[in-house]
């Protein structure tokens, strides 16, 4: 069975222009997910907003994940704002499973 740790920012501070930080917001994205990981026999893990980033990382370093599914919003100059979107994936470059999971978020 699948095992993902989610880890919603914990960037508290950083304000949305409509209202809303990037936590709250990306917690609201984290908890429309787990249904659907719970339908899909995905077992998850995610951090708590009062985590330090430290605990976070090693939280998920502690556990045994396929993936660390990582929701985050990225700022853009003025010249580019509202010409980025879309999904930056990272992964360590000899993981064969994190190449699917690069080559399958680019297709969201």
């Amino acid at each position: 069975m699948p095992r993902v740790y989610l880890s919603p920012s914990l960037q508290e501070y950083n304000l949305y222009v409509n209202g809303g930080t990037e936590e709250e917001i990306t917690n609201l994205i984290a908890d429309a997910m787990e249904p659907y990981l719970l339908a899909s026999g995905i077992e998850f893990t995610r951090n708590r907003p009062e985590m330090s980033l430290g605990e976070a990382i090693a939280a998920s370093n502690a556990g045994n994940y396929d993936l660390h599914f990582a929701i985050h919003s990225n700022a853009a100059p003025e010249s580019l704002a509202g010409k980025l979107q879309g999904v930056d994936a990272y992964y360590f470059y000899n993981s064969l499973m994190g190449e699917k999971w690069r080559i399958l978020s680019q297709k969201i």
